[in-house]
């Protein structure tokens, strides 16, 4: 697991991002904020959180967003830390790899078995449907097919340690390709979380500008109940 200072500006509040599998904290940088120091975590080989314990003892308010399958990683995060700010999930479950709430077994099977160069890049424009922006974010991620397999296969082996969804904001995506967006109202609905729903895909980034876009943002279709 890594991290990497997105902001680092001072600020009273920090946001800690759990990114989705195989991203690269270059696109990330683009954003701004005035209100967020912003720390991301991505590349997940462990679940170590003492580093990251100790960086939010020097914050006032400490707010969490998971992405994709960040939210399991987020989730286990918040359960051996206390976070006074929101917990927010976004395009992702409880339970990432799961026959009712997440991908089916079969399907991220088939995605590690047969992960290769030309399977990635495809991968890349399935979660945004755009192929410049797939395009861009192939070229940011320098790492090679064997790390990405390994962090999708260390994340598929997670997926089910117990966790207590902690989320107190959820917002799912009718436009997903990845997480089937059945099992996504199924997993949070049976939570009676606070839900969203979207009109955006799996990647759900192209269009921000700001962190404060993210973790206050306005209602694209419909709250779910």
């Amino acid at each position: 697991m890594k991290t990497s200072w997105l902001i680092n500006a001072g600020n009273k509040e920090l946001l800690i991002f759990f990114a989705g599998w195989g991203q690269s904290p270059d696109y990330f940088k683009k954003f701004k904020s005035d209100q967020f120091d912003v720390l991301m975590v991505y590349h997940y080989q462990n679940i170590e959180f003492e580093l990251i314990n100790n960086i939010i003892e020097g914050y006032q308010t400490t707010h969490c967003l998971g992405w994709s399958f960040g939210v399991k990683v987020c989730d286990l995060f918040i359960d051996q830390a206390e976070i006074s700010g929101d917990k927010m999930a976004l395009n992702g479950s409880f339970l990432p790899v799961h026959e009712e709430y997440g991908i089916p077994k079969a399907i991220f099977q088939g995605t590690l078995d047969g992960l290769s160069q030309k399977n990635w890049e495809k991968f890349m424009f399935r979660i945004c449907g755009n192929k410049t922006l797939a395009e861009e974010l192939v070229n940011y991620n320098l790492r090679s097919i064997d790390t990405l397999k390994e962090e999708l296969q260390y994340l598929g082996e997670i997926s089910n340690l117990p966790s207590s969804n902690n989320f107190n904001s959820v917002q799912i995506s009718n436009k997903d390709r990845i997480f089937p967006i059945s099992n996504l109202k199924t997993a949070w609905e049976e939570k009676n979380a606070n839900l969203v729903t979207t009109n955006l895909p799996h990647f759900p980034f192209e269009s921000i500008t700001s962190w404060e876009e993210i973790v206050s943002p306005q209602p694209e279709v419909c709250h779910g109940n």
